[in-house]
């Protein structure tokens, strides 16, 4: 096997563990990997003495830890853009309903100290978030009626 066939089934074998991993087949445990690699594609580490086939098993093991590790925090950074903005239009939300209600319409009591501002402010976050994960505890149409009741000055 030459060295451009070698790393075509390297990249291959990759790609697989990968998968296997994300489908819960498989750990990224080292040696869990490595026997992997050893009995899937033993082609890798034909004509490798026992140092080379382990360091070489290894650099694989290396790189599919990097891949999951990478996708793992990107999916936890969005997680806690998310979470934050989440938290930011639930405040806004509390906002609107203490300015129409207990807060005699002052403006003070808005985050943004401008009714318009404060909508739009909800608007973007709302429209931050995909469609599967818009917040169910407010709607578009409420954020419409909160920015006629406040903006507009429309009781309803």
């Amino acid at each position: 096997m030459n060295i451009k066939e070698r790393e075509q089934l390297r990249e291959c074998a990759i790609t697989r563990i990968v998968q296997k991993n994300e489908n819960c087949e498989m750990s990224t445990d080292d040696q869990e990997i490595d026997f992997y690699i050893r009995n899937t594609y033993p082609e890798l580490i034909d004509g490798m003495n026992e140092l080379e086939s382990y360091e070489y098993c290894l650099a694989i093991t290396y790189k599919v830890v990097d891949i999951l590790t990478e996708e793992e925090d990107e999916i936890v950074e969005e997680e806690d853009e998310n979470r934050f903005n989440y938290q930011m239009l639930d405040r806004l939300k509390s906002d609107c309903e203490y300015y129409l209600n207990c807060g005699n319409r002052c403006k003070k009591h808005l985050y943004y100290d401008d009714e318009q501002k404060h909508i739009d402010e909800m608007k973007k976050l709302y429209n931050s978030f995909s469609e599967d994960k818009k917040p169910e505890w407010l709607t578009w149409e409420q954020i419409l009626t909160y920015e006629k009741q406040m903006v507009e000055g429309i009781k309803e």
